[in-house]
């Protein structure tokens, strides 16, 4: 995103993969998720919310709604309750 504007598909791809990356490193404990989600859970619901909010060019839903970023599905709700619980 620049300026409230989505750059196109390879951004979210790559957004997807960073946040993918994220998972398997919370997974495998090598990152904390309470810690990552104290530093960095606020722009992490931010991404879920507008992803949720935002209607997406069908080709970025259906590669969120896919079966491997299911993961990073989770992790985006798990940032919008972390900081829903935080107010």
């Amino acid at each position: 995103m620049r300026n409230g504007k989505v750059l196109g598909v390879p951004t979210w791809s790559n957004i997807f993969e960073v946040v993918d990356q994220i998972v398997v490193l919370v997974d495998e404990k090598y990152t904390d998720s309470n810690l990552l989600l104290k530093l960095k859970g606020h722009e992490l619901a931010a991404i879920g919310k507008y992803l949720s909010n935002t209607k997406l060019p069908e080709e970025t839903r259906q590669e969120l709604e896919s079966e491997k970023y299911k993961g990073v599905r989770e992790f985006f709700n798990k940032a919008i309750k972390y900081v829903d619980d935080t107010k």
